[in-house]
């Protein structure tokens, strides 16, 4: 095989049970999983991207725009107004009224003109805001679910898997681990979707690092585990990673609704409702399952089964580093938790930048309304 890289090449990162010969025998039989098999990850990954856009145009916007009663100008672009505005990122800050007189100047219109100009520029900016983070709840919801569903076939169907029940089997009789093919694609198409979710990470929130920081990791624990056949623990680990968010998303979708005065009542209580869902089942995966079963499992169980190696360290070191990325979730979940219980609802993602115009832009449009009124009541 021309892309063929046998285990010994990365001998570092496997237990010492066996020769490392044998273990390159094994995967020229086909008894052992190699990076050859992971290739069709990088199709995934494209095609999650390709599906995602095709999504976003024809069902995604449209539901947003919906949802959220989104409207959206339909005003010629002004290079000389829309570069002053951007130097001076307009959905957070107000164009001082000095700066509309030189840009009237500039454009010939009036200043009236020139201040609802920018306004319906920073509204229709800050809807497509709105317009990108629905569809990504939309789009995660998705795959979350099909994940879950797939990860529960692999692991429970026709029966539960005896790793589930007793940790040890994890790195029992290792590396004679054989991997189904369902079990297989399962690892194929989690490692294309933290490789597209690795490209498509939303970038205006104040966890933007730790998402990144979250996906590469998984992306490294998936590639090693799968290298080394440590299959049995990673599709473990990777179903109890997505339950939670399912709740997640889906509760997202609810909470940009419920912004709008005609869905409140009904998105609203349903938005608390998944949010606690999510908050439990966050609790109990992210910070009960996965660090007494499945980090106990590799930190603690695994060198006893297989004694210490050096790879042993590079497992340890992502798989605690996750865990301390589930505190600080955690975290940001209690003050969300906190907000409920003060405000009475999930007001926006902790995680996320405004996205709304600043209270001046509204009293600037409200004026302009005013003022459009008079002009009109002239001219008649």
């Amino acid at each position: 095989m021309v892309f063929h890289i046998p285990p010994s090449a990365y001998d570092w990162l496997i237990p010492d049970v066996l020769d490392i010969r044998v273990i390159d025998e094994m995967a020229l039989a086909g008894t052992f999983p190699t990076l050859l098999s992971l290739y069709p990850s990088v199709i995934f990954a494209i095609l999650f991207g390709i599906i995602r856009s095709i999504l976003q145009v024809v069902l995604f916007k449209p539901v947003a725009v919906y949802c959220m009663k989104l409207t959206f100008s339909d005003q010629k672009p002004l290079k000389a107004i829309d570069v002053v505005v951007k130097a001076m990122k307009g959905v957070k800050h107000k164009v001082p009224d000095e700066v509309s007189t030189s840009l009237a100047k500039q454009t010939g219109l009036s200043e009236l003109e020139v201040k609802r100009y920018i306004w319906n520029r920073n509204r229709d900016e800050v809807n497509r805001r709105k317009v990108v983070k629905f569809g990504e709840a939309m789009w995660r919801s998705m795959f979350y679910c099909s994940f879950c569903v797939l990860g529960f076939i692999t692991l429970c169907r026709p029966t539960y898997m005896p790793w589930l029940l007793d940790t040890s089997e994890n790195f029992n009789n290792w590396p004679h681990h054989p991997i189904s093919t369902l079990m297989n694609f399962y690892y194929q198409i989690e490692l294309g979707c933290y490789i597209h979710q690795l490209h498509w990470t939303e970038v205006n929130r104040s966890d933007a690092l730790e998402m990144i920081l979250h996906h590469v990791i998984t992306i490294a624990l998936i590639l090693g585990s799968y290298l080394i056949n440590f299959t049995r623990v990673g599709t473990s680990i990777l179903l109890c990673h997505d339950f939670a968010d399912i709740f997640l998303e889906i509760g997202k979708c609810f909470n940009y609704t419920s912004k709008t005065p005609d869905f409140k009542s009904i998105a609203s209580p349903v938005t608390d409702f998944l949010f606690v869902c999510f908050s439990v089942s966050f609790l109990i995966t992210r910070l009960v399952i996965y660090p007494r079963f499945l980090l106990y499992s590799v930190v603690i169980e695994s060198p006893h089964i297989l004694g210490m190696w050096s790879g042993y360290w590079y497992f340890a070191i992502l798989l605690c580093s996750l865990q301390v990325l589930h505190v600080f979730w955690f975290y940001l979940i209690l003050k969300m938790a906190y907000r409920i219980m003060i405000v009475g609802e999930v007001e926006k993602d902790v995680r996320s930048e405004d996205d709304e115009l600043p209270e001046e832009e509204k009293e600037t449009s409200n004026v302009d309304k005013k003022n459009d009124k008079k002009e009109n009541k002239k001219k008649r």
